[in-house]
């Protein structure tokens, strides 16, 4: 038999987004049960949430608003699913089987702790931006976990398990979560389009302000676990170097020496570090 599924939605004044919301989780025939966790909105979230005539709905609330990492955290110890998927209130499902093949892959991985998928950004306008394809391999998430966010919590579906976001970081706090998971088993992320990912308002605006430092601390942390003490500025210069924009030959001599550590200490796929290899020489040799 199939195993079951949680799906866990925090919400908090989403305004608009609210029907679109509640027709892409009912649609979701995959999950057994939709544990959604009203962090304390102002704008009669509550009661339409009430009335809706799903008997999946596993409905909390909170007295006074406390986050969505501490709305998360709820969600994940209310759920009763073997597997439990996320799914932040301003974003929708593309793929409408995701959850099945998501569960599919994790049935199949029994050494996987969850398994992502690609996106699509909307702009607050409603407009597809552009598809955003993640690293795919445990060995190329793991990489790209040293100097950027290669997760995305909603739309993603993890085996239940202990690990909790921290509700003081209020911003790039998947970095920390996705990291702590990665302690516990291996991580992937789907090719298939399955999440449409609002950049502006609700959960999903996590780039305000000085919250950018908590990815670079993330980041640093990860690295340190190699033996690598690395600056902020070192993780800049990494990320830029990865992304095509930096070109000097200080930038490449870094990533060679983080290339090197990362090879020598992690457990990693030959196949996938040959790929990053020859993204790396690809990326040296620019002219």
């Amino acid at each position: 038999m199939p195993a079951s599924i949680s799906l866990v939605v925090p919400i908090y004044n989403p305004g608009p987004h609210l029907p679109v919301l509640l027709q892409t989780v009912t649609a979701q025939q995959q999950a057994d049960e939709i544990v959604l966790v009203d962090d304390a909105s102002t704008d009669g979230t509550w009661d339409i949430i009430q009335a809706y005539p799903d008997p999946r709905l596993r409905l909390h609330r909170f007295e006074h608003n406390q986050g969505s990492s501490a709305a998360r955290n709820h969600g994940l110890d209310a759920a009763q699913g073997e597997f439990v998927a996320l799914l932040d209130a301003d974003d929708f499902y593309l793929a409408f089987n995701l959850l099945d093949m998501q569960r599919a892959f994790l049935r199949g991985h029994p050494d996987h702790i969850y398994v992502g998928s690609s996106y699509v950004r909307v702009m607050a306008s409603g407009d597809f931006e552009r598809t955003v394809t993640l690293a795919e391999t445990d060995t190329e998430i793991r990489w790209a976990g040293l100097f950027s966010a290669p997760w995305l919590p909603s739309g993603c579906m993890m085996r239940r398990n202990r690990v909790r976001f921290a509700p003081e970081q209020r911003g790039c706090e998947d970095n920390d979560y996705f990291s702590k998971l990665l302690k516990i088993g291996k991580g992937h992320n789907l090719g298939e389009i399955g999440i449409g990912y609002f950049m502006l308002g609700g959960q999903s605006h996590i780039y305000g302000h000085s919250n950018f430092f908590n990815l670079l601390r993330t980041n640093r942390s990860n690295l340190q676990a190699l033996g690598l003490e690395a600056s902020f500025e070192d993780i800049l210069t990494l990320r830029s170097f990865m992304a095509g924009v930096d070109k000097s030959q200080s930038a490449a001599a870094i990533v060679q020496i983080v290339f090197e550590r990362f090879k020598s200490v992690s457990q990693a796929d030959d196949g996938a570090l040959e790929k990053i290899g020859r993204d790396i020489e690809r990326l040296a040799n620019r002219n």
